[in-house]
């Protein structure tokens, strides 16, 4: 039996009052209303983070510019460069208390923001769970960081790349919210007390977001196999509905754009989202976890033994989008592992 949060939005319930069972004709992508005061919260909110990736490019390169153009002022008009640069330095902690204040609710109401699984995660056991696509960015993700304490009383921390963790505004608010750094000395750390999201695909799935199917860049991702084998940690599988849709992006069709995202471990390309701005789309999310795929403790795994769990995990994902899909209205869609 799967089983289904109808609604986030209301965190002073139990969570156990918000589930339902899950069949073929259960919709998971209505949208829930908002009041006006609720959505242009919630506009605001994003319009700070994850706006950041737009507007602080265009304000540092808006502050350049300006300085060029009028060189006698230039100490004023840099100083939105100085104070950037100074939150790179500025230390940043996990602040376990920021998940209580964080404006998760208005959050979950835009997105509609909602959790099917198919059975309820074992909370004393570290484990690994693989939440692809990425997106321009995986924005259900942080939902996901910010609810599964409550959801399945899990110690949580999600794994992004170095490069979010080094720009400002960026790391302030994943540093704070718990994320760690994807390395694999980070991830064993962590895995020691904490289970780990990971969103694999990473910049390269930036990069297929024009395609009319879902397409994964995951079939020769297999470092999360390698930990998962190390640690003796369950693999989850998690398909994250409509986190590519919720922004628009273009790029060259030359590869010159994703070359370059790849060298500089994040993407560079152009994107819009809701009326044309940075705010990101009101798309309905669903986030879908699988069960977890028993993965033995083999300190050092052979070839054979990461291919085996890497095909048992592709196979878990690929029946996870194909049983959900139609519930999102997807139904024409296929996953394509690239």
């Amino acid at each position: 039996m799967s089983w289904v949060l109808v609604s986030l939005a209301d965190q002073d319930q139990d969570v156990t009052n918000l589930v339902k069972p899950v069949d073929k004709t259960t919709d998971l992508k209505f949208q829930e209303p908002m009041t006006w005061s609720q959505e242009i919260f919630a506009v605001l909110v994003l319009s700070f983070f994850p706006g950041c990736l737009v507007w602080m490019p265009l304000l540092i390169t808006g502050s350049l510019l300006y300085t060029y153009l009028y060189p006698e002022s230039w100490f004023l008009s840099l100083i939105p460069c100085f104070v950037l640069f100074a939150l790179i330095w500025t230390p940043v902690s996990f602040q376990p208390e920021l998940m209580h204040r964080f404006p998760k609710q208005s959050l979950y109401k835009y997105f509609s923001f909602k959790i099917v699984y198919e059975e309820q995660l074992d909370r004393k056991t570290p484990m690994i769970l693989i939440a692809p696509p990425h997106g321009v960015f995986p924005f259900t993700n942080i939902l996901n960081i910010l609810c599964n304490k409550k959801i399945f009383g899990i110690n949580f921390r999600g794994a992004t790349a170095t490069a979010a963790l080094r720009a400002p505004v960026m790391r302030q608010v994943m540093a704070a919210i718990g994320c760690v750094n994807a390395g694999r000395k980070s991830l064993l750390k962590t895995l020691k007390h904490s289970s780990i999201g990971i969103c694999p695909d990473g910049v390269a799935g930036i990069f297929t977001g024009r395609a009319q199917d879902e397409t994964v860049y995951i079939a020769k991702r297999k470092g999360f196999v390698r930990i998962a084998l190390k640690m003796g940690c369950p693999l989850v599988p998690v398909y994250q509905f409509g986190n590519t849709q919720l922004w628009d992006l273009w790029y060259d069709d030359y590869g010159i754009l994703a070359s370059l995202s790849r060298k500089l471990g994040f993407g560079v390309l152009i994107v819009w989202g809701r009326w044309g701005t940075l705010v990101l789309k009101r798309t309905p999310l669903l986030s879908a976890v699988g069960k977890p795929i028993p993965v033995p403790k083999i300190e050092n795994p052979t070839e054979q033994d990461v291919d085996k769990y890497h095909k048992l995990f592709l196979e878990g994902l690929t029946n996870l989008f194909e049983k959900y899909k139609g519930n999102y209205g997807w139904s024409h869609k296929t996953l394509v592992i690239s």
